[in-house]
């Protein structure tokens, strides 16, 4: 079984009746992304308690960074939602020196992607994880309802209302945000994921409007919703589906494809807000995760590759070789880095959202 810290009722008063003895840390992650003793071995390391929440999209954390009363001394932005949190100023200057396992642990390649694209010189944010998006399916329940013959090989018949008619018998889920699905209905119009072309994203947006009528909308446990009989597809991050399908004792009727015209490879980066209260703990977590053996421990649980190299001689083969967590050269050709939208893209973004979620619709 998977782990997921939730912070609430009881368990949270307990919490906070014990912050006042005891050094805080403030860590925001995206949910399941530890693995289930990652934080004990921090907390039992170093005497720090850590104070640990959990969201589900990009769109949540950056509401946060930028509206929340209250500090997050770590957080883990994707590297498109980095880079504009970046230029306005959300992230403090990290000090390497107290990060030694940036010098020796992390993938060089990686560094480099990000100082091209990303952050010049690795100031403010490290990679941490990475993973891809496509389509994870129930193949028994798809072919009950489209014949034996049908497989997914595109992202357009994914978004075809003639396909989604069928399809919603035995459910079919979309992530609910606009910066996961917009790009894969870009890719269903054949045009690139990172266009700025307010016609395309118009366009983009009514391709997503024609299909909501036959989908639900969730980014929580959406994995389990595909395992547990409640959908038969789903958009997918491939580390959630993997992980589900291994727990499962039928996990070989599920599969996650990557279709054709290709998809998004996302980034997820650590790094400081700036108006954090304990960065000096902040580096030293940081630099915990960075640990070889904690990182791996962390990958061959939760089933997503990650940026940290020297971990690699301790990742399960089983997980290593799964093509699944690591693309082939092949498909990896085909994945596409999203770029960071400009702030009136961002807002045609959200206003074509809300236009399919409604006006009160908000990040999980």
């Amino acid at each position: 079984m998977r782990f997921k810290v939730k912070l609430g009722g009881i368990a949270f008063l307990a919490l906070a009746s014990s912050l006042s003895t005891a050094e805080t840390l403030r860590v925001y992650n995206w949910s399941d992304y530890v693995a289930e003793d990652t934080i004990a071995q921090f907390e039992a390391k170093t005497g720090v308690t850590v104070v640990y929440e959990e969201y589900e999209s990009n769109e949540r954390l950056d509401r946060e960074l930028r509206t929340a009363s209250e500090a997050w001394d770590v957080v883990f932005p994707s590297d498109n939602f980095f880079v504009s949190q970046l230029r306005d100023g959300l992230f403090t200057p990290l000090k390497k020196r107290n990060i030694p396992h940036y010098y020796t642990n992390l993938d060089r390649g990686f560094l480099a992607r990000m100082q091209t694209d990303i952050d010049p010189g690795n100031r403010f944010g490290l990679p941490y994880l990475w993973g891809t998006t496509g389509i994870a399916v129930d193949r028994a329940k798809v072919a009950q309802v489209m014949g034996p013959d049908f497989s997914f090989t595109s992202w357009g018949q994914l978004f075809d209302p003639v396909n989604l008619r069928k399809l919603q018998r035995c459910g079919v889920n979309f992530l609910d945000s606009p910066d996961e699905m917009l790009p894969l209905a870009l890719l269903a119009l054949e045009k690139s994921p990172n266009s700025d072309s307010t016609a395309d994203i118009q366009e983009a947006i009514n391709l997503v409007k024609r299909a909501s009528s036959y989908v639900q909308f969730s980014m929580e446990d959406f994995e389990d919703g595909l395992t547990s009989g409640e959908t038969c597809v789903t958009v997918a991050w491939n580390g959630d589906v993997i992980a589900a399908f291994a727990e499962v004792d039928n996990g070989d009727n599920y599969e996650y494809v990557i279709p054709d015209e290709g998809s998004i490879l996302w980034i997820d980066m650590v790094g400081i807000p700036a108006n954090a209260a304990n960065p000096e703990r902040a580096h030293e977590f940081i630099n915990f995760l960075l640990d070889a053996e904690v990182n791996a421990a962390i990958v061959n649980e939760i089933a997503y590759p990650s940026a940290v190299r020297a971990a690699e001689q301790f990742v399960d083969p089983e997980v290593q070789t799964n093509e699944g967590i690591y693309p082939t050269d092949s498909v990896r050709s085909r994945l596409i880095i999203p770029a960071a939208d400009s702030d009136e893209i961002l807002e045609l973004k959200l206003r074509g959202w809300l236009s399919i979620r409604g006006a009160d619709w908000t990040a999980e």
